[in-house]
């Protein structure tokens, strides 16, 4: 037991004998981590949850019509219908984000990333959704959301 505490006393005198040290060391890396924060670039996320009611009218209305495929399946249809490419082409159009592609290959490149950042998924068993999107622009992300879900909504109520 006393060559523990002697250990321990050995130790705790060579860490004080260096604490000028061990402070600067501190904070050059509290200020690296500073610098290295402040260089990263704003994010912003705007989403949106939908609420589709697949037990009622919908259920109803399909059954009429005789067909016997699932109001669920037909969501996850058209959700899955709005990350294709022609949907985001259109979503970049009218949220004005082809302006930023000048080149077909800048477009491809602009379609690829929305595929990417735009998240649409299955909430509490398939009657909640939520879209979300990620991007530097507050602006530009609410309006990617807000035009994802007036073509979800649009083209559902269409249907």
């Amino acid at each position: 037991m006393t060559e523990l505490v002697a250990q321990i006393i050995a130790h705790l005198r060579g860490m004080w004998r260096f604490r000028w040290w061990a402070l600067l060391g501190s904070w050059l890396l509290c200020i690296a981590g500073f610098a290295w924060v402040y260089t990263l670039p704003n994010m912003y996320e705007s989403s949106t949850r939908v609420y589709v009611d697949t037990q009622t009218a919908i259920k109803d209305a399909i059954e009429g019509l005789g067909s016997s495929s699932d109001v669920r399946e037909e969501v996850q249809k058209k959700l899955s219908e709005m990350i294709s490419i022609p949907h985001l082409k259109k979503v970049a159009r009218d949220t004005d984000m082809d302006l930023r592609a000048t080149t077909p290959l800048a477009m491809e490149k602009l379609v690829d990333r929305l595929r990417n950042t735009i998240e649409v998924s299955s909430l509490q068993g398939g009657s909640l959704y939520s879209i979300k999107y990620h991007d530097t622009d507050p602006e530009m992300a609410q309006r990617v959301v807000q035009t994802m879900l007036s073509d979800f909504v649009g083209d559902s109520l269409r249907e």
